[in-house]
């Protein structure tokens, strides 16, 4: 009888052991209130009552920032694309896009002393910015670029073997327009690409100024255009313009003109067109139809000179692109 309490007694010990000494008899299985699962798997110790936590990997992890704020001064942060969601971790932080800009964040804090909390930035290519904010009367960064941070975050990943924390993998921006990187990849295929509409175009003081191809993806329009210079004079490009306006107005009726702003121009080093020479330019922009009412108006404005051109583009051209 005695050996058998005896032999209770000990096994009761045993199993209230904190995970810390338990750590001494089982090696490796757990260490510091962690248990060890893999080469780079770590998973919080728990009770039997939660048996099916799994590991989480450390390549898995995605880094937060160190941010500070005070309540008498406000911190700015400005990401390299348009803010399409926020996430303030607790009421001791305010946070807001400052106006007019889509990419500029300012945060300042609500009560003075909060306590550390997390604040979550999602831009428009699918880039994640998670940040740690904690309080500071006397914040040493007060302006930063997050676009400034790109080879440290590239170290710091290779080094830890962790995920980049702004890379967009495994983010999925649903129903918004392509990111700047998108826009500039896809251009540069078409720019590549074999001219398939003719006739659509301008030919005045030497100068051929013609559309060569229409392309759409997701919500994007890319005109491709072409330009050749048959004279001896270099044409240098000053700027381009694109409008929709109505196709005949009388003197009676009012007219109607709206410029649609192009996202992109690819390549944007070309701005001359020389002498007995041509160039190829693909404009991006946001993709809409029009009635046969209306007509969408190009433009090329020579700089210091005079060789304007200009032509319509037609409604059935639009509905030509071809998709990529």
């Amino acid at each position: 009888m005695k050996q058998y309490l005896i032999g209770c007694i000990l096994c009761s010990s045993w199993v209230n052991l904190p995970a810390q000494q338990l750590s001494a008899t089982s090696d490796s299985y757990v260490e510091k209130g962690e248990i060890s699962v893999g080469k780079d798997s770590i998973v919080p110790a728990v009770s039997n009552t939660m048996p099916y936590l799994l590991p989480i990997s450390e390549k898995a992890i995605r880094a937060s920032y160190p941010l500070e704020t005070s309540y008498g001064k406000t911190t700015h942060i400005i990401f390299p694309s348009r803010i399409i969601y926020l996430d303030i971790g607790s009421d001791g932080v305010i946070a807001d896009k400052a106006d007019p800009s889509d990419n500029v964040l300012r945060i300042k804090a609500n009560v003075k002393g909060f306590e550390q909390t997390t604040l979550v930035v999602i831009t428009e290519e699918g880039k994640y910015y998670p940040f740690l904010v904690e309080y500071n009367d006397d914040p040493r960064l007060l302006n930063i670029n997050m676009a400034g941070n790109t080879e440290q975050d590239v170290f710091y990943a290779q080094q830890t073997g962790s995920i980049r924390s702004t890379t967009p993998e495994g983010i999925i921006v649903a129903n918004q327009h392509l990111s700047a990187d998108e826009v500039q990849d896809l251009s540069e295929k078409i720019l590549h690409r074999k001219r398939f509409i003719r006739n659509v175009g301008t030919m005045k003081m030497r100068m051929s100024f013609m559309l060569t191809g229409v392309y759409v993806y997701q919500k994007t329009l890319f005109l491709q255009i072409t330009f050749e210079n048959r004279s001896e004079i270099d044409y240098d490009i000053d700027f381009f313009k694109f409008f929709l306006k109505d196709r005949d107005v009388t003197r009676r009726m009012a007219y109607q003109e709206t410029e649609i702003p192009a996202v992109n121009q690819y390549p944007a080093a070309n701005i001359r067109v020389p002498h007995q020479g041509s160039l190829t330019l693909v404009f991006a922009m946001p993709m809409a139809t029009y009635g046969e009412d209306k007509v969408m108006e190009v433009q090329v404005y020579e700089n210091k000179g005079g060789r304007h051109l200009r032509f319509e583009l037609d409604s059935d051209v639009i509905i030509r692109a071809k998709g990529l």
